[in-house]
């Protein structure tokens, strides 16, 4: 079940590695563009997710590649779970930009989006050091990029309500969208994360466990359940074909 899942998302990777993303003529996000005079709100964060989505499933790839000599895929107790995470957030977060049907909204969600962006990459201060003009410089101009923005739609920056942005709420709005499909995506998205909060016992529960004793007393051995990894991977690329087909419907 892993391999035949590891050659399409492979697929995936190398068409989005090897692809330069464009907007569809007459297209929905053609029409974003045009309304917020922007490229970058909110089509080129989309594509900042599929970059990020790519670059996370290539990790894997890589990782779990089977040992030579052998057919089954090599999987690891943490890092699997925590590259997934990443790549569902990224996938989830790219459903939540492009889900809703007016470009208004699509529009203002990129923009809290960018927002959010533009305050968690303020130039980090390090002792010592000169400051990071480059970042600097950088953070100035996405600002510059959401103020223009705004000033077109006739919003003000401060009045984008950032209460409805943060990781549960787009994997609580993406799940919505995506329905039945994606149903499982808030579960998967909780264990992937636990990986990175709460290992030790996250591990012991989702592992196969094999208990046994030693002359100091009861011990156990952990490995990864491959059934569990394989339920993960094949709804990781289910969302993944919705992802995409939700980018073809608007033009990207």
């Amino acid at each position: 079940r892993i391999q035949v899942a590891r050659y399409a998302l492979s697929r995936f990777v190398q068409e989005a590695r090897s692809s330069r993303q464009l907007v569809m003529a007459e297209s929905d996000a053609a029409n974003d563009e045009a309304l917020a005079g922007s490229d970058h709100v909110p089509n080129r964060l989309v594509e900042g997710f599929i970059a990020s989505a790519a670059d996370h499933l290539m990790a894997w790839l890589r990782a779990s590649e089977p040992p030579a000599g052998e057919s089954s895929p090599l999987l690891h107790l943490y890092a699997d779970d925590s590259l997934w995470r990443a790549t569902l957030e990224s996938l989830a977060s790219g459903i939540w930009l492009l889900a809703p049907p007016l470009s208004d909204e699509r529009i203002r969600r990129g923009l809290i989006r960018a927002l959010y962006e533009w305050k968690v990459a303020a130039p980090v201060e390090r002792p010592g050091r000169p400051t990071d003009e480059t970042a600097t410089r950088v953070q100035t101009e996405l600002h510059g990029i959401i103020e223009r923005v705004c000033s077109r739609m006739g919003w003000q920056v401060t009045d984008l309500d950032q209460r409805r942005f943060g990781p549960t709420q787009i994997i609580r709005c993406a799940q919505q969208h995506l329905g039945s499909d994606g149903s499982d995506l808030f579960c998967w998205w909780t264990i992937c994360s636990r990986y990175a909060r709460a290992q030790s016992l996250t591990v012991i529960l989702r592992a196969r466990r094999t208990h046994f004793y030693t002359p100091h007393g009861g011990a156990m051995d952990a490995e990864t359940d491959e059934a569990l990894v394989a339920e993960l991977v094949e709804f990781a690329a289910g969302i993944l074909n919705s992802f995409f087909a939700l980018t073809r419907e608007r033009g990207l």
